[in-house]
């Protein structure tokens, strides 16, 4: 649930000034140019979406310095569940995660200089010139370290509920800090962001069921929606749909495929409030602040696409062919870029 007055009513402005004029010279415009580069690259290869959105940011440079970030931190998981379960592996992960902690609380918000180990990131430079300039809320970044770290080791979610708690933390905050990007720090916008988080998050959760179930042999469905009646049948369900890789729902039995389908709409159906809902407080938003919802456009297509041609079958090939997609996701962020209507 959205809660309100969740940032500081601090004055910022002298501060941003006073971090500006301090900003170090030894960061020179080819090094810059070199860390922009690098962030725009890992996106481009890691989100491709998101990248898209980035090329109509009034403020490219700090908003690929967050996605980078953020796209750095998400690999974490995917590194992890890619190596054999082990003690070792999750203290390797979490040495990762507290690794960029410590970057975040030493270069972007200490006063460690450019000879710190931690600032031969390019990520980590590229992130503490976007804050000098914008003056990013600590715990939306340090959020973002924890949502992910939270769900390391999660394998299914046990309600509806939780899968909601983390869409708002992974990803209504990286709009609250794109909204930052853009001067607006307020809670009418930051409600807006919080559906449209929570909608991208969901939908994101369905687009990935795929992936995980053919990589990592586990659902994103959370049990409670899922509503099998042991584990027993859980695993049964995650069989049936690997047993035909070209195919993954044709073994379904008759009471599987009911399952599967009331599971993947009732999703489905959650992320279609959120996102309507983030719709109809648009008018919350000031017209110059509209681009930070670009992100909306891709997942408000996926469900369009889903709940139409698809008939919620995830695996329906056409749901992510770049041939049928791509030019309509130009086309929908054209018009959301020039219209400020998502």
């Amino acid at each position: 649930m959205f809660h309100l007055s969740r940032r500081s009513t601090t004055p910022r402005s002298c501060y941003r000034h006073l971090v500006r004029s301090m900003a170090s010279e030894e960061y020179s415009k080819e090094q810059m140019r070199q860390d922009h580069a690098h962030c725009v690259s890992l996106v481009r290869e890691r989100d491709k979406e998101g990248y898209l959105c980035g090329l109509l940011m009034p403020s490219p440079r700090a908003y690929f310095a967050l996605k980078a970030f953020n796209a750095e931190i998400a690999a974490i998981k995917d590194s992890h569940r890619s190596q054999q379960r082990s003690e070792g592996a999750s203290l390797a992960m979490q040495m990762r995660f507290q690794w960029w902690m410590d970057a975040i609380d030493q270069v972007i918000y200490g006063d460690a200089d450019n000879n710190n180990s931690y600032s031969h990131s390019p990520v980590i430079r590229s992130l503490k010139h976007a804050h000098q300039e914008f003056d990013f809320t600590r715990r939306f970044i340090e959020r973002l370290i924890e949502s992910r770290r939270a769900d390391l080791d999660v394998v299914q979610y046990s309600t509806m509920d939780d899968l909601i708690r983390y869409a708002e933390d992974s990803v209504s905050t990286m709009l609250y800090l794109s909204l930052e990007t853009l001067g607006v720090r307020e809670d009418a916008v930051d409600e807006v962001a919080y559906h449209a988080g929570v909608g991208i998050g969901l939908v994101t959760a369905i687009r990935s069921i795929p992936y995980n179930l053919r990589v990592h042999e586990n659902l994103s469905v959370p049990s409670d929606v899922l509503r099998t009646e042991s584990s027993r049948q859980r695993d049964d369900l995650i069989l049936s749909l690997l047993a035909e890789e070209d195919s993954p729902i044709a073994p379904l039995t008759e009471e599987q495929k009911q399952l599967w389908q009331d599971a993947v709409q009732e999703m489905a159906a959650v992320a279609s409030w959120h996102l309507s809902r983030a719709q109809q407080l648009q008018i919350q938003v000031p017209r110059n602040a509209r681009v930070a919802f670009l992100p909306v456009v891709p997942s408000m297509l996926y469900l369009s696409q889903l709940q139409g041609p698809a008939q919620y079958n995830v695996f329906d090939p056409t749901l992510n062919d770049p041939s049928q997609r791509r030019l309509r996701l130009l086309l929908l962020l054209s018009r959301t870029w020039l219209t400020g209507v998502f």
